[in-house]
């Protein structure tokens, strides 16, 4: 799984010149592609609200924030990164859900979320 954490180390300069850039670079193009993203809200282990975002068509790329817009920008760089490393492994990037419209954008519930 892909989480935001992850997302930070490996989209920072010093990570990225780790990668292999030309591949990396492959990730991002690929990564702008209209994804779907789910969105849902869950609690820090603090007992704070927070919310997670995962897009649908790349089983485990997920991401949290405090604020849903922290959580859909976080996703942007976890996406990239799960590609990424699917290009590395020379496994099968999967498509978007329909290339004709931008982010669909659900809410999910934790009954929801526990069902995953």
């Amino acid at each position: 799984m892909v989480t935001t954490d992850m997302c930070q180390q490996s989209g920072s300069d010093s990570a990225v010149s780790h990668l292999d850039k030309e591949l990396y670079k492959r990730a991002e193009e690929l990564a702008s592609r209209p994804y779907t993203i789910e969105i849902g809200s869950d609690e820090t282990t603090d007992g704070e609200p927070c919310f997670y975002v995962r897009v649908a068509e790349l089983p485990g790329c997920v991401s949290h924030g405090m604020t849903i817009h922290e959580a859909k920008t976080s996703i942007e760089s976890a996406k990239v990164d799960f590609i990424y490393f699917l290009l590395v492994d020379g496994l099968f990037v999967p498509e978007p859900g329909s290339p004709m419209r931008d982010y669909d954008v659900y809410m999910v519930t934790s009954a929801d979320k526990r069902a995953w």
